[in-house]
């Protein structure tokens, strides 16, 4: 479950998909394009590939993925209210 992070200087969030390979991964943004209508990138860190989802994309992928998210990991998502904060520990 903590296979991914947000960017510190937006709200853009990598998804840390670098044992999968390339197409496995474009895979993977198919399906979120698809079914959730949410764009995203691949982007290339010392020689790995990971999934990005931009600042743009990142409080519909929130909101589709909370109901799976344990609560001790809630603080990785935005505020789906004000987009603008984390929740912290189900507080807002």
């Amino acid at each position: 479950m903590d296979d991914g992070f947000r960017r510190s200087d937006c709200k853009g969030l990598y998804l840390c998909t670098s044992a999968y390979t390339k197409e496995e991964q474009q895979v993977l943004q198919d399906a979120l394009r698809k079914k959730f209508g949410i764009k995203t990138t691949l982007h290339y860190a010392r020689n790995n590939i990971r999934i990005y989802i931009p600042s743009s994309q990142a409080d519909m992928f929130c909101l589709v993925v909370r109901p799976y998210i344990l609560p001790i990991f809630q603080y990785k998502l935005f505020d789906p209210v004000t987009t603008d904060i984390p929740i912290q520990s189900g507080l807002r």
